[in-house]
């Protein structure tokens, strides 16, 4: 007999861009486990040699270097009876790009310094802190102020204690039951 457990019917699995993810088939079987056979695009993954993916004999699927590419459905069922089958979804999180702008500049003592963040991410929603010499800015002050939704700082009435590399770091923002998301600077 093969059974598999209704709550686990379909199956959201999260990877990095460049992890390596082993995605276990749930399916049971009395009285030894049953064959696995794993899917996608109607592709039998057991059968055919794909670089970076791999199934085992224990029925798990392997995936190793894990590309934006490889998002999507797997399929796995039981090779004696089609109808259990268990889906699982790959969301693949790719690290956000990030550029400060300017990369350099010089501005007098007393002057005003205006830098940008940009980005791009997959993610809807990001959250951006600046840094000055890996530490980080706390917010506005009487001379520094993070603007634009914080893709802006400016810093006035500069003094020789303003000079230092600035970077930005933005954070792919995750529910606090996932990984952290990835960051760039």
């Amino acid at each position: 007999m093969v059974t598999l457990d209704q709550s686990l019917a379909v199956n959201v699995v999260e990877a990095h861009v460049g992890d390596n993810v082993e995605i276990r088939c749930d399916i049971m079987g009395e009285p030894q486990p049953p064959a696995i056979k794993w899917t996608r695009f109607n592709v039998d993954l057991n059968t055919v040699n794909i670089p970076n993916m791999k199934v085992f004999s224990d029925g798990s699927l392997y995936l190793t270097n894990v590309q934006l590419s490889f998002s999507g459905n797997y399929t796995c069922q039981a090779v004696n009876n089609p109808l259990v089958k268990q889906v699982h979804i790959l969301h693949t999180i790719v690290p956000p790009l990030v550029s400060v702008s300017p990369r350099f500049q010089w501005e007098p003592i007393g002057g005003l310094a205006t830098i940008d963040c940009r980005y791009e991410s997959f993610e809807d929603t990001v959250s951006i802190e600046w840094y000055k010499n890996e530490e980080l800015l706390l917010g506005t002050n009487a001379r520094t102020v993070i603007m634009n939704n914080a893709t802006r700082v400016q810093i006035g009435q500069l003094t020789r204690t303003d000079t230092g590399a600035y970077s930005c770091r933005v954070t792919d923002k995750r529910p606090a039951d996932t990984p952290n998301g990835p960051t760039g600077t």
